[in-house]
């Protein structure tokens, strides 16, 4: 089977969308468990006229805003063998071959495996300033700074898992600009208030708005966004752009 693609309501979850995807059919087969491990998708799935439980390989990918798979069960030979033993275990006996490989390499490749490290959510790092009182004075301190670009870093990731391009940022003083451009060339104007506020209207509210080319500074509407779910808000405007 080749690969699908689709293009989800809002911010991608490769793992929410493989459990929408496979788990929408219980009369053909249920999920008994499921992991994400970088970016394949595995799980133990009970056949409702069996009741066997075999094993579901997905390669996922995102792309312009798209959820993309491409599906493979385990008599199938598929080339990618981290599935966790705790789904594993949970697999029915088989006389398949293939199957039987499949699963002797996870077991092999799982077990030689050092314990990895739960991966950092990418906002972390910035919530460490939401109580932080930033430097001031005539000259940018070396803080904001640090910070400024751990943000701007934050938006180039996530520009570059949604197919779309950090440009023209504005680095000013304890504040700063930049647009989020489209692949198909629509841009959205981003923006952050002086940062040495009461409040940090740089994580709560966002300024972003629809505007025309990279130096439009004027653009359209005004809208605001927590910088939680910039993505999704960003990708509603480009929709209306």
């Amino acid at each position: 089977m080749g690969w699908s693609y689709y293009r989800p309501q809002g911010r991608i979850d490769r793992l929410t969308e493989c459990r929408n995807v496979f788990g929408r059919e219980p009369s053909w087969a249920t999920i008994v468990k499921d992991a994400l491990v970088d970016d394949v998708y595995y799980a133990a799935m009970r056949s409702t006229k069996t009741n066997k439980v075999w094993a579901l390989i997905v390669m996922t990918d995102v792309a312009d805003g798209e959820f993309g798979y491409k599906d493979m069960d385990e008599t199938m030979g598929p080339f990618y063998y981290d599935c966790p033993n705790t789904i594993l275990k949970l697999l029915s006996p088989t006389d398949n071959e293939y199957a039987k490989t499949w699963r002797e390499k996870c077991y092999a490749n799982t077990n030689k495996r050092k314990p990895t490290k739960p991966k950092k959510d990418p906002l972390d790092e910035l919530r460490k300033y939401l109580n932080y009182e930033f430097s001031s004075g005539p000259d940018t301190g070396k803080d904001y700074k640090t910070f400024q670009n751990k943000y701007i870093n934050y938006l180039r990731r996530l520009c570059h898992e949604n197919g779309w391009e950090l440009a023209n940022v504005g680095r000013n003083h304890y504040c700063f600009s930049c647009f989020i451009k489209s692949a198909d060339e629509k841009y959205i104007y981003l923006s952050i208030d002086d940062v040495r506020g009461f409040r940090p209207e740089w994580y709560e509210r966002v300024l972003i708005r629809i505007a025309d080319h990279e130096k439009d500074y004027r653009g359209r509407g005004n809208n605001y966004t927590s910088l939680e779910d910039l993505q999704d808000n960003v990708t509603r405007l480009l929709r209306c752009a």
